[in-house]
């Protein structure tokens, strides 16, 4: 159990940075490529992204009941999701279809090996999976809007998952602290701030 949660707290998430790193990188499957679009603008997981079906588009919004929580979301989904579905005007069926070469559709880890694979051709040295772009969504969008905002959007029934996930990955916060500290050693300065911290500093070298 103890390695199952600390595998949960180092899953990587993408800057925005490195999201337009990514879509700019040719993918080799055009449906993955979608999808991939779609969940970094919504924040919806591989099951519900999977599932998802023009009749679950009303609009400019996103109506859809969550296959791990059966909680019922309906919120107003950005521009470039509703590009990345396409024309929505009478279709019905399945949006993302992620089928591979020989037309099954791919399962989750089928896809994840899509997504390792077009990272790395990004440029991108990190494992990253479908999940980890939820993760990305939620830390991109805790960074203008408050925590119980992106918390419904993402269809959670309290904060409580993401300020878990911001608490890991808020690397400025984390980096703001540190710079924080005390200077104990006298490196913010030309000469140390006393003797103790400069036996400590040889102590160190």
């Amino acid at each position: 159990q103890a390695k199952k949660n600390l595998n949960r707290l180092i899953k990587e998430i993408l800057t925005e940075g490195e999201m337009h790193k990514l879509i700019a990188t040719p993918c080799e499957n055009p449906d993955i490529f979608r999808a991939v679009i779609f969940s970094l603008q919504t924040g919806l997981r591989f099951i519900d992204v999977r599932k998802l079906r023009y009749e679950n588009i009303k609009g400019n919004n996103l109506e859809i009941v969550q296959s791990k929580t059966k909680v019922f979301i309906s919120k107003p989904i950005s521009a470039n999701a509703l590009k990345a579905i396409g024309n929505v005007d009478g279709r019905t069926g399945y949006i993302f279809t992620m089928r591979s070469y020989n037309g099954n559709r791919l399962s989750h880890n089928g896809v994840n090996k899509h997504l390792k694979q077009w990272a790395l051709d990004a440029g991108i040295n990190k494992k990253i999976t479908f999940h980890c772009l939820r993760h990305s969504y939620s830390i991109l969008n805790l960074k203008n809007h408050s925590l119980k905002d992106v918390a419904d959007s993402m269809g959670h029934t309290s904060t409580n998952m993401v300020q878990s996930v911001y608490s890991r990955y808020d690397v400025e916060a984390a980096e703001k602290m540190a710079n924080m500290q005390p200077d104990l050693l006298g490196l913010k300065k030309s000469v140390p701030i006393n003797p103790v911290a400069e036996d400590a500093d040889k102590q160190i070298e």
